[in-house]
């Protein structure tokens, strides 16, 4: 990361990644901020094994270099439970907000799943009635925070329908919110907890397949 602004002396340098120093006192003043944004950067880079370096010239600005180690994808934390094994399947997406509604469908489409997507659990609960043959939903998203009928009782309302299959169910839940709803959800089947914002949901959705 480059930056143009006001630099830092040389003898500032061996503090600057200290909590709650600032070179300048003046500087909350002027610009604002705590003195613990560069802290917790390096705390967070040397967590996964990193190092972050600095250039700087006072009135010609500075140059911050991270390093991280190279980290191989955690597949243990994928789906073990859901059928999805490959795309073309049937998914029903059961969200409020609109934007999220169509960005999840847009998402879900280029995957090559064929999406539904209702903005609430009443309608969910009507489009798993009138599912029948073999085109059923092979999957259930259905966000947490819903109005009236939030994420968990629609789940509730879904596992108490007669005679129909009910198929594996993500929550979808904010990422500060998923301890919370992990304990709501206590005793209820719910297959897996994915967090907003969505990093990786096709990985979520599609189980690695066995060698």
């Amino acid at each position: 990361m480059k930056d143009t602004g006001i630099g830092i002396p040389a003898d500032q340098l061996p503090t600057l990644f200290d909590a709650f120093t600032q070179v300048d006192g003046s500087t909350t003043r002027k610009y604002g901020g705590s003195g613990l944004g560069l802290a917790i950067s390096k705390h967070l880079i040397k967590l996964m094994g990193g190092e972050i370096t600095i250039r700087s010239k006072p009135g010609q600005g500075s140059l911050f270099k991270f390093f991280f180690v190279i980290l191989k994808p955690d597949l243990s934390c994928a789906q073990r439970h859901l059928p999805i094994t490959s795309p073309n399947q049937k998914i029903l997406v059961v969200e409020d907000i609109c934007s999220t509604r169509q960005m999840l469908f847009d998402t879900l489409t280029s995957f090559s799943f064929r999406p539904v997507c209702v903005e609430s659990g009443v309608l969910a609960l009507k489009a798993l009635e009138e599912t029948s043959g073999d085109d059923v939903f092979r999957i259930i998203l259905i966000d947490s925070g819903m109005p009236e009928m939030d994420g968990i009782e629609t789940v509730k309302q879904i596992q108490r329908l007669p005679g129909i299959t009910k198929p594996p169910t993500i929550l979808m839940t904010p990422i500060y919110e998923k301890e919370k709803t992990i304990m709501a959800a206590n005793g209820l089947n719910i297959d897996d907890f994915i967090e907003k914002p969505f990093l990786n949901l096709q990985r979520t959705i599609i189980r690695p397949l066995s060698p």
